[in-house]
């Protein structure tokens, strides 16, 4: 090495790694749901950036090279590079253009790999593998770590709403119900554009634009009929940069405890109570930062414009802070206050008299002592945005509420099925307590080193959820 002959000293490469070795990449700056969700995610290393400390890693999810200093090595490794399979994509590519990218000998992971895999592994043990003249498709490299799922904010959406049959762009188009789907995307935009979310011009020197998709979900009653088909046009917050496409980002969330409470107040007091949906809620912020984005998917006419966001749009980081501000500032010029227990319910007294209203992103619950303070309320928050009136609450933050006489009961049952459909147990036998009686629960033999980042470890996430809504019965089982 010329490094060896210069300086006459063997140098120390125990740093360094394999190529493709597994690499812990710290999600500083990208978007995490949920305290408990996790801050770090797998990636495969790639190699190393020339005059820093940074590593190159790929992503197999955004199929991208990136760069990050914030990363971690598992010591002691004993993980050799894991195989890649480019599968062929579902448009009828050639099986000719798969092939197998074959790391260095030594140990596996010690996990069971894809069944693919194996069988792609022993074709090429038997026979020898011609590469030369063969165009690869780099961009149908495979998760390295498929087993390692994250709850996305679509996958959260849909959760909240109870449905997982979410699709994308294109296969909405496919589908039967594109005219549907249709109707609900040109809604989305002319809602857009009515509000002024942003206007098109010429690329800056320098400036990349963030990305964005589509979310289409249906939206589903308490039987789970299909009452709108909603479509969000969100914008890749992940690739906007700390510092120059946004600073602070904190928005305060109601409480659970709060919506439990006010329900109990509801029938225990007789209380009035009342939703409402506030259209296009984060779309009324201002940005104080300029953004630029891409033409929406879908909707490119081709003259190379990119859009210069005015206000703010789902899926940039600093939205939720945004729309905040504007909703505390409207709301406080009527007189209501928010309470020090939960910043997102706000309460007017008028002598023994009260109404309160909570937020919950674009869905406003008004619990009241009288009718006329709801309806006074209504005519107050409709100068300020454009509102539909749900009537009596039938489900928020995933809730589904059913109102009696005497009584209200709480449940999470789509949200609940929704998870046994996912863990292929919806059709098992009901059990009359939640924890086996004679089960022996043993200490983890490795301590609190463990992996934290499977399935098994999603579903506890998951199911604590739950827990902290409407089953607090379950709370010694699943903690």
């Amino acid at each position: 090495m010329p490094y060896e002959h210069w300086f006459n000293i063997k140098p120390d490469v125990s740093p360094l790694h394999e190529f493709s070795a597994p690499v812990w990449i710290l999600l500083q700056g990208q978007q995490v749901l949920l305290k408990m969700e996790a801050r770090s995610k797998h990636r495969a290393l790639v190699g190393y950036d020339n005059g820093s400390t940074s590593v190159i890693y790929y992503n197999a999810e955004t199929r991208k090279i990136l760069i990050s200093r914030n990363f971690h090595f598992l010591e002691p490794s004993i993980a050799s590079p894991e195989h890649l399979l480019i599968m062929p994509n579902d448009e009828g590519e050639s099986r000719d253009a798969t092939d197998i990218i074959t790391g260095m000998p030594g140990e596996s992971l010690g996990r069971p790999l894809n069944p693919l895999k194996h069988r792609a592994d022993e074709e090429a043990k038997g026979s020898t593998r011609r590469t030369r003249g063969r165009r690869i498709n780099y961009q149908h490299l495979s998760d390295p770590w498929e087993d390692d799922e994250t709850m996305h904010a679509e996958e959260l959406m849909n959760l909240l709403e109870g449905d997982d049959d979410q699709l994308t762009l294109e296969q909405a188009k496919w589908s039967l119900e594109w005219p549907e789907w249709e109707h609900a995307i040109q809604a989305e935009l002319a809602q857009l554009w009515q509000k002024g979310t942003w206007k098109l011009i010429e690329k800056p020197a320098g400036a990349i634009p963030i990305s964005n998709k589509w979310v289409l979900i249906k939206k589903c009653d308490k039987e789970g009929n299909v009452v709108k088909y909603k479509a969000w046009l969100v914008a890749c917050g992940f690739t906007q940069q700390p510092g120059l496409d946004y600073g602070e980002t904190f928005s305060p969330v109601m409480c659970f405890e709060t919506i439990q409470a006010l329900l109990t107040m509801v029938a225990g007091k007789k209380l009035k109570v009342c939703q409402l949906d506030v259209k296009g809620a984060y779309l009324n912020g201002i940005l104080t930062q300029p953004i630029y984005m891409e033409q929406p998917v879908g909707f490119n006419d081709g003259s190379g414009l990119v859009c210069l966001l005015i206000k703010s749009i789902y899926g940039i980081k600093q939205a939720g802070q945004v729309w905040n501000i504007e909703f505390d500032h409207a709301i406080q010029k009527h007189g209501f206050h928010p309470l020090i227990s939960d910043p997102c319910t706000y309460i007017l007294c008028q002598n023994d008299q009260f109404i309160i209203v909570t937020v919950w992103v674009d869905d406003l619950l008004l619990f009241a002592t009288l009718e006329h303070l709801i309806e006074q309320t209504k005519v107050n928050l409709e100068a300020e945005w454009e509102l539909t009136d749900l009537g009596k609450p039938v489900k928020i933050m995933g809730i589904e509420i059913a109102l009696h006489n005497c009584s209200i009961t709480i449940s999470q049952r789509r949200y609940l099925e929704s998870i046994l459909r996912k863990e292929r147990m919806d059709n098992t036998n009901a059990m009359g307590m939640p924890l086996d009686p004679n089960i022996m629960l043993e200490p983890n033999p490795d301590g609190d080193v463990g992996d934290q980042h499977n399935l098994y470890v999603r579903l506890i996430r998951e199911l604590q959820f739950l827990t902290n809504a409407t089953r607090p019965n379950i709370t010694y089982t699943i903690s």
